[in-house]
C-alpha cells in the first residue's frame, strides 16, 4: 500500500528551510556589523612613527577601542599624550582583584604619570591622577 503524500508537508519543508536562512543571513550581517564597529572606532585614531594610536577617548566605543596615547593635559597645561598602560595599568585578573585595586587607589595620594608629545617618547610634562581630578582632553 502507498501512502499519500500530503502537500502541506513540502510547504512546512520550504518555509523552515526559508526561514533558516533568513534568520542565518541576519547572524551574518549582524556579526560583520558588530566587527565593522570595533575596526572602524580604532581606526579613527592616527598612528605615529612607532605605530602607536594616538587621540581622545572619547572617539572610543569600549575599553578596547581607545589609543594607545589618550590625550590630557598636564600639570603644567601643556596639551598632550598619557599612554593608556601607564593611566589604567595592569588589569585585574579577577574581581576580587579589581576591588583590592579600586580601595588601594582611593587610599593613595595623587599619583603623576608622564605627559607625552604624540611620539609617545618625548616627555612634555606629568599628568596628575587623583580621586575625582583628571583632566583628559574631549
Amino acid at each position: 500500500m502507498r501512502k499519500k503524500i500530503s502537500a502541506r508537508k513540502p510547504i512546512h519543508l520550504i518555509a523552515s528551510l526559508g526561514a533558516g536562512l533568513l534568520l542565518g543571513a541576519f547572524l551574518a550581517v549582524f556579526s560583520l556589523i558588530h566587527v565593522d564597529a570595533r575596526t572602524s572606532a580604532a581606526s579613527v585614531y592616527q598612528k605615529n612613527a612607532a605605530g602607536q594610536t594616538y587621540g581622545s577617548e572619547k572617539l572610543a566605543t569600549s575599553f578596547e577601542t581607545e589609543p594607545d596615547l589618550i590625550a590630557a593635559v598636564g600639570t603644567n597645561g601643556a596639551k598632550g599624550y598619557v599612554k593608556a598602560t601607564d593611566l589604567y595599568g595592569e588589569l585585574p585578573k579577577t574581581p576580587e582583584e579589581a576591588v583590592s585595586k579600586q580601595k588601594l587607589r582611593k587610599s593613595k595620594a595623587a599619583r603623576r604619570i608622564p605627559l607625552y608629545e604624540k611620539d609617545g617618547t618625548t616627555v612634555i610634562g606629568e599628568f596628575e591622577l587623583s580621586s575625582g581630578n583628571a583632566t583628559l582632553i574631549q
